[in-house]
């Protein structure tokens, strides 16, 4: 079974400051979820807890989820403190009781929380499949979000895995084929990589 992974889609973090392609993204991620429930699979809200004197700390404006994001009850909400969501929380727990096998990750920031839960999404044996336009980031000193973007999907196609597989497709491709789209499992221990594509910065 697969989950759907969204990641610290946040007032705090997605508002105030030029995220790049914010609301293609939000449309992306919303269009996925509610394609993942439709097939009863898990739908997962990764939400950053911040220290208690920060603006992203629970229950301050900046920490809810971004309104946009649609969120009906039936949602998990997994609240975590490390760029890692697996890192002292239960999010192991859940995909395993589901039985989920492969996560689809969306969200926020690219090189920081969607990269390292990526990393440890395989580490912890699970396929996972990088939604290639559902993730987004802000620039960084003199490199664009989109540069980024690119750069860290680049090496992403470079991952060796011997337990898990990974996947880089968009969205269209994920709802054309209703999430069935899948490497071969004969195709070794490397990392696969979707059909080229590029993303082109907005900022």
């Amino acid at each position: 079974m697969d989950a759907l992974l969204i990641i610290d889609m946040q007032i705090g973090i997605c508002t105030g400051r030029p995220c790049h392609d914010i609301d293609g993204v939000i449309n992306r991620i919303n269009a996925l979820a509610a394609g993942m429930r439709d097939r009863g699979n898990p739908v997962i809200h990764l939400q950053y807890d911040g220290v208690s004197d920060s603006a992203m700390a629970p229950l301050h404006a900046g920490w809810r989820l971004l309104p946009p994001i649609q969120r009906p009850e039936s949602d998990w909400v997994v609240r975590r403190s490390a760029s890692d969501a697996f890192l002292g929380t239960s999010l192991v727990e859940i995909l395993h009781e589901a039985g989920v096998t492969r996560l689809l990750l969306t969200g926020y920031a690219t090189e920081l929380a969607v990269d390292t839960t990526l990393r440890a999404a395989l580490s912890h044996g699970f396929d996972v499949v990088a939604v290639s336009d559902a993730h987004t980031t802000c620039d960084r000193g003199s490199l664009p979000a989109g540069t980024i973007i690119d750069y860290h999907q680049q090496l992403w196609t470079e991952l060796i895995c011997p337990i898990a597989q990974l996947e880089l497709l968009t969205t269209a491709t994920l709802l054309r084929s209703s999430f069935t789209v899948a490497t071969p499992v004969d195709t070794g221990p490397h990392v696969q990589p979707s059909a080229p594509f590029r993303l082109e910065c907005s900022c």
